[in-house]
């Protein structure tokens, strides 16, 4: 995430030399995104930390949600970087190509579809 951060707020990034490499960057953080989350969901079991208590549920309880709004956030964060990476390519004078624009509709509909994965996932989780 601070890796991408520094990307998109570095006025002379190599990435966002055009508007074509910019789309292009951008498509790749999606995927990233999508990864995570689908790495995230599939794991959850594995990296939840354990209980604080052995006899509580509450505190079990309360430690699946606060792990579940971890994950949310760093979603959240992908969304922002998202937003201010598109910002800055429309802001740019030339149009990315099509087939970057393509790659990028592509990324950004699989990371969507594993956010909601993620998100049924978090709702079944508090149930």
């Amino acid at each position: 995430m601070e890796r991408h951060e520094v990307e998109v707020e570095n006025p002379d990034s190599l990435h966002f030399r055009s508007a074509t490499s910019a789309t292009l960057w951008l498509a790749g953080v999606e995927e990233e995104a999508a990864a995570w989350s689908d790495w995230a969901l599939k794991e959850a079991i594995n990296i939840m930390p354990t209980p604080r208590s052995e006899g509580s549920i509450v505190l079990h309880f309360i430690d699946a949600v606060g792990n579940a709004f971890e994950i949310m956030g760093f979603i959240l964060s992908f969304d922002g970087i998202k937003r201010r990476a598109e910002k800055r390519i429309q802001a740019m004078s030339d149009l990315p190509d099509e087939l970057a624009a393509r790659r990028l509709e592509k990324a950004t509909a699989a990371a969507e579809e594993s956010r909601e994965r993620l998100e049924e996932w978090r709702r079944a989780a508090n149930v």
